[in-house]
């Protein structure tokens, strides 16, 4: 009968604890006061793109990339580097360009906090028209598995810092090949 009762006031203290909610987040716990922000991932929206029309060939900088095949190479547009302030998105023209004179360059954007990209535009030098918007641009995941994956390169070497966006500053140190490297503990070390 004991055991029973213990059982039975140990359920009772367990449902009246609920009625009182605990503190969500360790802010709330320390000052009594609810978090105003919230993280909601589903309220993103893209901002309205403008497609810049097709650099001149003096924009273009080749990248050192690993995952292309040995006749390809890939070009960023300096001036066209952009991060969006309200949506995240890191902006650029981009140029696949073959040894044998093959040209495909695109506009698109990266989002790095969920590995995704987007073509908006192709562009085409001396075509009639330059630029062509894609009717409808669709978010895609970069993959992880293809072998010529050069967009996940791109993204993870030059366009974000993990899953944030380097700043276009940032872009164009990496694509010269300097990277702010930064040590939190370096004051406690020695030089």
């Amino acid at each position: 009968m004991n055991a029973f009762l213990t059982y039975a006031g140990m359920i009772l203290i367990l449902c009246a604890g609920i009625s009182h909610a605990a503190p969500t987040d360790r802010y709330e716990e320390l000052t009594g006061e609810a978090d105003e922000l919230e993280f909601r991932g589903e309220d993103w929206r893209e901002s309205e793109v403008q497609i810049p029309g097709l650099p001149s060939d003096s924009d273009w900088v080749q990248l050192h990339m690993d995952t292309l095949p040995e006749r390809q190479h890939l070009y960023l547009a300096r001036g066209t580097v952009k991060v969006d302030d309200k949506d995240y998105v890191t902006r650029y023209w981009m140029l696949v360009r073959s040894t044998s004179g093959g040209y495909n360059a695109s506009f698109e954007g990266t989002r790095c906090s969920t590995e995704e990209y987007i073509i908006y535009a192709y562009g085409q030098e001396g075509g009639n028209p330059q630029v062509r918007e894609v009717d409808t641009p669709l978010w895609q995941k970069i993959s992880r598995t293809t072998k010529f994956n050069y967009r996940r390169e791109l993204a993870m070497d030059y366009l974000c810092a993990g899953t944030t966006p380097k700043t276009p500053q940032q872009v164009i140190q990496s694509v010269k090949g300097l990277y702010e490297s930064h040590n939190p503990y370096s004051e406690y070390t020695d030089h």
